[in-house]
Order: structure tokens, then C-alpha cells, then sequence
């Protein structure tokens, strides 16, 4: 009975070694990505009356050159920004055509 339990506190041992090893090695592995891919990040710079075309205000276009800066890594240029032609999605149009079950109102 004692081999059988130094056999069993053995095995858990081996079990949670190799666990911490493994956690060691993702937080080893994270912390050189993040170190890696760490560049200091500048918003593309907005070119000045655009906000007047078409109505978009500037503080939006900052806000959007800011999205794209953050999300690409390499120089870009922002030469539209289109607004949708609808005014109201396809969701919500169906929502409004599609009858509720069991003829319940809203």
C-alpha cells in the first residue's frame, strides 16, 4: 500500500511539474511577443479641410485616422471615408416586417 501511494504522489508530482513548466514557458513565450511588437504608436496626421466635404466632422476623422494607425504597421493614407446610403440596416427592417410568434403584438 505505501509503494502504491509513493507511486500515485509521484505521478501527481511529474503531472503538476510538467503544468508549471508549461505556464513558465507561455509566460516566457508572451512576454518576449510583447517586447517584440512594442513600437511606439502616432496617429496618421490629418490633412486639414476634409472635415468640410461632405460633413464629417474633424474630431471623426481623428478618431478614424486613429483606428487605422492602430490597427495597420505600415504607412498609410486615408483617401475616402463613405458614409452608408441607408438609413436604416437590414436588421431592423426585418424586425419590422417579420411577425412575432404566435401572433403576440409587441
Amino acid at each position: 500500500m505505501i509503494a502504491d501511494l509513493e507511486v500515485l504522489v509521484s505521478g501527481i508530482g511529474v503531472v503538476l511539474a510538467v503544468l508549471v513548466l508549461l505556464w513558465a514557458l507561455t509566460v516566457l513565450m508572451g512576454f518576449l511577443y510583447r517586447t517584440a511588437t512594442r513600437r511606439p504608436r502616432r496617429p496618421a496626421p490629418v490633412s486639414e479641410g476634409i472635415g468640410d466635404e461632405k460633413g464629417v466632422p474633424p474630431h471623426h476623422l481623428v478618431a478614424i485616422a486613429a483606428a487605422v494607425a492602430t490597427v495597420l504597421d505600415r504607412p498609410h493614407r486615408i483617401r475616402r471615408i463613405v458614409a452608408p446610403t441607408t438609413g436604416r440596416s437590414g436588421w431592423a427592417r426585418d424586425g419590422r416586417v417579420t411577425p412575432w410568434p404566435m401572433g403576440g403584438r409587441r
